[in-house]
């Protein structure tokens, strides 16, 4: 059961129980991976009975956790647009309470301190800022002729992603290159999956 529970989570699920159905939510990046989650789903259904019992012995999320999750994982102010239509319904629908309402709000609004308005938000955000929102994004260079993925230092990246990979420590020490040297550093991570670190 926790294998399943962990292949679930790291297909981006978010897992839960509300009375005796499973509550599966998507909080990962994108759009889930039909290749990738229709075998999970139809474990779920075939073992529901063993997985109720699993969650129900004190393993599972409430609605609350859930959306407390997916608050943390919020890239963007829609993102966040999105969850607080969630705590909505789930105050309406009598899955949380208005203090809990409350807090989530109130995480919201921490959150959306922490996340950029749009791509020209996050352009301008000090990078000291950026390296610990969480942030992964992708950026299209025309010193590169390419997209790369930029992301803080403590953003989850999809380890599925074809990008090279830039994160936020690796950016603080390209800061002032020249286009070539640019171009240079990152041919070598493309063909050694590697990393910038100081000379």
């Amino acid at each position: 059961m926790k294998t399943l529970l962990s292949q679930l989570k790291e297909a981006g699920y978010a897992i839960g129980l509300q009375g005796e159905n499973i509550v599966l939510e998507f909080v990962g990046e994108g759009q889930p991976d039909a290749v990738v989650v229709e075998p999970l789903l139809t474990e779920v259904k075939a073992r529901k009975a063993e997985m109720t019992r699993h969650l129900s012995d004190g393993h599972s999320h409430t609605t609350a956790d859930i959306i407390e999750q997916a608050i943390g994982r919020a890239h963007a102010w829609a993102d966040l647009g999105v969850i607080c239509d969630d705590i909505d319904a789930a105050y309406r629908a009598g899955d949380i309470d208005q203090s809990a309402a409350d807090e989530l709000t109130i995480l919201v609004r921490q959150r959306s301190r922490e996340v950029p308005e749009n791509d020209a938000a996050l352009l301008e955000m000090p990078l000291s800022q950026f390296a610990q929102s969480g942030i992964c994004r992708e950026v299209k260079s025309t010193v590169l002729g390419e997209s790369f993925l930029m992301a803080a230092d403590n953003a989850e990246v999809p380890a599925d992603t074809p990008l090279v990979v830039y994160r936020a420590a690796e950016l603080q020490l390209l800061l002032g290159a020249t286009p070539e040297k640019l171009q240079a550093v990152h041919q070598l991570k493309k063909a050694f999956d590697g990393e910038v670190v100081k000379e």
